[in-house]
């Protein structure tokens, strides 16, 4: 019996994962292959070459920023394709900080409801810890775009904290001083993370 498994790793759309995923079965789920043989189902494994004896089940917990590799498997001929290596990273999130003795009205909003001032109903002081509060039904929120990277030196007197969304770049970026610069800089927001 020919195994269909074939000679090839899977070709991936992502070999980073950054989601939360709770289970290998949910991780399968997110995973896209261009080079998919027919009559094989896609495998995750703890280690290469994909065995048997390190395949992880559907119901194996995923560890974030763990690396898995996955593989190819023909059922029928009992065997497995090369691997390719996938880091899953999944995305954090911590609850809000309560500080119950003591109030943080935010002084700055937008609204699109017609509401704002202590005279209509405290708005937007009434939203605690924030810098600037955004309402709105129907209306999102549009961040500027600058259409080159080059296109940043036009603003010439940039903040600590201004957002701006590089088109050439295809990233979000903020004025900051990034760990390690001296000066502050337009850097792209492209990791997930959970500071404290």
């Amino acid at each position: 019996m020919v195994c269909q498994s074939g000679t090839d790793a899977p070709i991936l759309a992502n070999t980073t994962i950054n989601a939360n995923v709770s289970t290998i079965g949910n991780l399968i789920s997110l995973l896209s292959a261009s080079n998919q043989p027919t009559g094989t189902v896609i495998t995750i494994h703890s280690g290469t070459p994909a065995t048997d004896a390190n395949k992880l089940t559907n119901n194996t917990a995923v560890v974030s920023g763990s690396t898995y590799y996955v593989a190819y498997y023909d059922g029928l001929a009992i065997c497995y394709s090369p691997t390719t290596a996938i880091i899953v990273k999944n995305q954090c999130y911590k609850p809000g900080i309560m500080d119950t003795g003591n109030t943080y009205p935010s002084q700055q909003g937008i609204t699109a409801l017609g509401r704002a001032g202590a005279n209509n109903g405290n708005w937007p002081m009434l939203r605690e810890s924030a810098w600037t509060v955004l309402e709105s039904k129907e209306k999102g929120f549009v961040v500027n775009r600058v259409a080159t990277t080059a296109g940043l030196a036009n603003i010439t007197n940039p903040i600590e904290g201004m957002m701006v969304y590089d088109t050439e770049a295809k990233c979000l970026k903020i004025y900051t001083l990034k760990e390690g610069d001296v000066a502050m800089a337009w850097h792209c927001i492209t990791t997930p993370a959970c500071p404290d």
